[in-house]
């Protein structure tokens, strides 16, 4: 899970850079609608992860 975090965590990031630098007010607008959707994905797996059972529990 940490992986895919981290792999998310730098989507976001490129595409935030992008929605910085588009001309398009469209184009931002999609760039920065997708980056917050990655965002919330991450998060829930954040949340996925906290309420799992960890190796102490046992």
């Amino acid at each position: 899970m940490y992986v895919q975090e981290v792999r998310l965590t730098r989507e976001i990031a490129v595409l935030r850079t992008k929605a910085n630098r588009e001309k398009q007010l469209n184009r931002c607008v999609d760039l920065k609608l997708e980056s917050q959707r990655l965002e919330a994905r991450c998060l829930g797996m954040g949340e996925t992860l906290r309420q799992q059972p960890g190796p102490s529990s046992l």
